[in-house]
């Protein structure tokens, strides 16, 4: 091999040599064939042992003296880290989790868990919005105490306290709970609109518009990206003028015949970039005109059939209130399916449970972020919970944000429609256009892929674990996409590891035994 210094050996110069007269190339680029052939290997394998390190490393510096110097002694410098729970072994996992079996959200979870990765859609439920429910829980729990009192004015506000907060049943799980206030939340708002439609003699329901509005605001969003569009191709048209009148006047200004001009430029018309660009520019534009003038016209007919709750702002209110109640609910479905989807994996016992408790992490509801200290310590420590999760659930959801009327029609049933039929099918999901994405790649262990509803979306090389994510990585940074400018001949022998061997071994009259190319 080659020395010190980088300078190959009296033997090794035989070889390159041959190698050189073989394939019909110059000897230094036999040279950098050889050397690639050698030491690529090794540098393949440097890379696994460094990917290996980054990704699966079970250890995280510490960067913060635990000491604080001239502390107050009456003043306890021990403060609770939300993101450092631990379990009995020392793996660090989420402050809180949803319990698979029972359906509860629990502080300082102990056991294996599992992560749900997905894209936000809307009003999600998140944990004050669990929190706020829990504490009603307990109000109605205090409220039926206080119908057992001797104060009958107080017991007949207990009672209408706790009609209030019927559908909050004690010994319903935190899921429970979840789904039955979605569900209060839905006809308290239908209710607010009956009413106001009631009074002011519309003749219409919550359906219709629903419907109306949401077309609405869909126009809405679709005319203002087409003119921005439309703004966007005329300023590219309006630079490439500017640019073809600027190299007309260097022309000119170089003594070139106008004619002359037009005829050289017919000539090279295929070859001129500059004339080409111009009128795929004006081609653009024209394009984004016809859009912006479509969009327009579709804003203008939902405008028009939203008049009816333009007259009545009490209606326009009421039916706008209900949007981020039915993405509520739509979040609420998620949540149970992605624990009912877990549960039934789990229940196949390809990860061995231990008779330890079983939990799964969803970021929209497990981080409290409205507490700031605990927001930006569970970010830090995002990678480490992936990484120690038995595996990441990614739900590919359709990309469509305003699902609210798909919502209200499956209300109570499940939709019939799926996002993706087939793994093979999968198309721009929104999900993998978020910027977790790649986290939730490589470093989850396993990956498990479920469509909009929860089906599963099975993988010819699911069995490979989480080395199935390194290889692509792997294959990117070390691949040979840049070997040399050679022959045809020459670059195919080159390319070919067991040719360049059998090579080496006739040259020589000795077996030289390289290690393999491929990593996977």
């Amino acid at each position: 091999m080659l020395d010190a210094t980088g300078t190959s050996t009296p033997s090794e110069n035989s070889m390159i040599s041959q190698l050189a007269s073989s394939t019909g190339v110059a000897y230094n680029v036999a040279r950098d064939a050889y050397v690639k052939s050698i030491l690529d290997p090794l540098l393949q394998e440097k890379v696994r042992k460094s990917m290996s390190w980054l990704i699966h490393a079970n250890f995280m510096p510490e960067f913060i003296d635990g000491e604080v110097p001239n502390a107050d002694l009456d003043e306890s410098t021990d403060t609770f880290d939300p993101s450092a729970i631990k379990q009995p072994d020392g793996i660090e996992i989420p402050r809180r989790m949803f319990n698979i079996d029972t359906g509860n959200l629990e502080d300082g979870p102990s056991g294996q868990y599992v992560i749900l990765s997905h894209s936000w859609k809307g009003q999600e439920i998140s944990y004050p919005f669990i929190s706020k429910i829990k504490e009603s829980r307990k109000k109605r729990e205090v409220y039926e105490m206080a119908e057992n009192g001797s104060d009958e004015e107080a017991k007949r506000f207990a009672r209408f306290q706790v009609k209030k907060y019927k559908h909050l049943e004690v010994g319903k799980s935190d899921v429970e709970l979840l789904s039955a206030q979605c569900t209060k939340d839905i006809e308290a708002q239908v209710k607010k609109i009956d009413t106001v439609l009631t009074r002011s003699g519309i003749k219409s329901d919550t359906r219709e518009l629903l419907a109306q509005l949401a077309e609405f605001k869909k126009a809405t969003s679709k005319e203002i990206a087409a003119r921005k569009s439309c703004d966007e191709e005329r300023e590219n048209l309006r630079l490439r003028e500017m640019a073809d009148k600027a190299l007309k006047k260097e022309k000119k200004d170089a003594g070139v015949d106008e004619s002359e001009m037009r005829s050289e430029i017919r000539e090279k018309n295929e070859k001129d970039e500059l004339s080409k660009g111009l009128t795929q520019a004006k081609g653009k534009l024209s394009q984004a005109e016809e859009q912006f003038r479509q969009a327009e016209e579709r804003l203008r007919k939902a405008t028009a059939s939203c008049e009816v709750m333009n007259q009545e702002p009490a209606l326009l209110s009421a039916v706008e209130d209900l949007l981020p109640i039915l993405e509520r609910k739509k979040s609420m479905t998620k949540i149970e399916g992605s624990i009912l989807e877990a549960k039934r994996i789990l229940d196949l016992g390809l990860f061995p449970r231990h008779d330890r408790k079983r939990y799964l992490w969803n970021d929209t509801c497990c981080i409290n972020k409205d507490d700031a200290n605990e927001h930006t310590q569970s970010l830090a420590m995002m990678g480490q919970w992936y990484n120690n999760a038995d595996f990441c659930l990614v739900h590919l959801d359709t990309s469509d944000s305003t699902e609210w009327v798909s919502t209200w029609d499956h209300l109570g049933k499940q939709a019939e429609l799926a996002s993706f039929p087939s793994f093979d099918k999968v198309e721009s999901p929104k999900w993998a256009s978020r910027g977790w994405t790649l986290q939730e790649l490589v470093l989850s262990k396993m990956t498990f892929y479920v469509n909009s509803l929860w089906q599963p979306l099975s993988r010819s090389v699911e069995g490979l674990g989480p080395y199935y994510y390194h290889c692509s990585y792997l294959h990117q940074h070390i691949r040979d996409s840049d070997i040399f400018i050679v022959p045809p001949k020459a670059e195919s022998i080159l390319k070919d590891c067991e040719g360049l061997q059998d090579l080496m071994e006739g040259g020589t009259g000795k077996k030289v035994r390289l290690p393999p190319r491929s990593l996977c």
